[in-house]
């Protein structure tokens, strides 16, 4: 329309343009230079000019470029093809998710499961070696016997029961030795770390605690030394060489344990990945950390559901030339295998009737176990995942 216009007001009144090429009315233009004289200029450009410089042009229709819409144009063109780009290079990442989805399914297609009852039990551990299950449990009834139980992965419904004593109270943490195998190390409410051997079913040693154990572990450099956490935060190293007391103390709540700041927006654009148990859980997040001197740098990051009375219960499955996974079940009825560091969900398993108290993993042979304790079920899976 606005070209229509032109058009007709040049055709009125005299289409012309100046030496540097720019379009005026006849009339206007030898005005504008009259009015200014020696000192005139193109409107436009401010070339200087004179009124030989006008060129008065026969034409029938005369077409105005619009430079602000030629502009636009280019710049939506550059953002379809930028866009166009990042379209493509989505497609592509999403096409190499699903064929790792699909090769992460084909090996867990082939998991050989096998599912166990228990009665009771809260705790276990894995000793491949001798394919055996040993479980924490509690006897059924009132004041019922706190007992280790050996169970033939072989032959499940073989099983041996070893009574502990009446002061163990709760066992909290199970750990079968990795470099002595036949020795299984536990911590319990009752103030007590033990260690007992699984060949003679016989106590090996035992320590008095300042306070209840909840956490225990091996030491994977020296078959000597172990470590219990306590109720109180305090870490205790222990050599089975010295029966008295601890070779070091140390606390962890204030100097160890890893400061982790959210960002606020991630915390407010973010919501728990499972639902929450009314009373069996709070809301929290998991932290795939890794240590770099004394900092901790971290890799990912996923919000859950944690336990509000248990310690969470979880698994690193370390694949070569692959991804680790992470197994957990925490206050849900199932195990759940995540990718690390993006903390991607690559299965789910078949749901328990109860809470998963416990998640163990051990490789023996090239062969990878891994294993879920409810109260009544042990899942067990083996194949070689790496």
């Amino acid at each position: 329309m606005f070209s229509d216009f032109f058009s007709l007001f040049l055709l009125n009144y005299g289409c012309s343009c100046l030496r540097c090429g720019h379009l005026f009315g006849l009339s206007c233009i030898s005005k504008w230079i009259v009015q200014r004289g020696r000192s005139a200029k193109c409107p436009q450009c401010n070339s200087k000019c004179t009124l030989k410089d006008v060129r008065k042009l026969f034409a029938p229709r005369i077409a105005v470029v619009d430079e602000e819409s030629q502009k636009r144009i280019r710049f939506l063109e550059a953002k379809c093809d930028s866009l166009e780009k990042k379209d493509a290079a989505w497609h592509k990442q999403e096409s190499e998710a699903k064929k790792r989805e699909a090769a992460l399914q084909l090996e867990f297609d082939k998991l050989e499961k096998t599912e166990l009852p228990v009665d009771g039990a809260r705790l276990f551990d894995i000793d491949a070696s001798a394919s055996m299950l040993l479980l924490a449990r509690k006897l059924p009834g009132m004041g019922g016997s706190h007992v280790l139980t050996k169970m033939s992965l072989i032959s499940p419904h073989e099983s041996e029961d070893i009574f502990l004593p009446s002061s163990t109270k709760f066992i909290k943490d199970m750990q079968i030795s990795p470099l002595h195998e036949d020795l299984v190390l536990y911590a319990c409410l009752g103030k007590k770390l033990s260690v007992l051997s699984m060949e003679s079913n016989n106590m090996v040693l035992s320590y008095d605690l300042p306070a209840p154990a909840w956490t225990c572990s091996w030491d994977l450099s020296s078959s000597h030394y172990l470590c219990a956490g306590l109720q109180n935060g305090s870490l205790l190293l222990f050599d089975m060489r010295q029966t008295i007391r601890p070779v070091e103390c140390r606390d962890i709540v204030a100097s160890y344990r890893p400061k982790v700041e959210m960002p606020c927006e991630m915390v407010a654009s973010q919501c728990p990945l499972t639902p929450l148990a009314s009373g069996h859980g709070t809301s929290g997040f998991h932290l795939h950390l890794k240590r770099l001197g004394s900092n901790y740098h971290t890799l990912g990051t996923e919000f859950s559901t944690v336990s509000d009375i248990r310690l969470p219960k979880s698994a690193i499955i370390n694949r070569e030339d692959e991804k680790s996974l992470f197994a957990l079940g925490e206050v849900t009825h199932q195990l759940v295998l995540q990718e690390l560091p993006s903390f991607a969900v690559a299965q789910r398993f078949k749901p328990h009737n109860h809470y998963v108290c416990d998640v163990k993993y051990t490789n023996a042979d090239g062969q990878d176990l891994l294993g879920c304790l409810s109260e009544d079920t042990v899942q067990l899976f083996s194949t070689k995942l790496s």
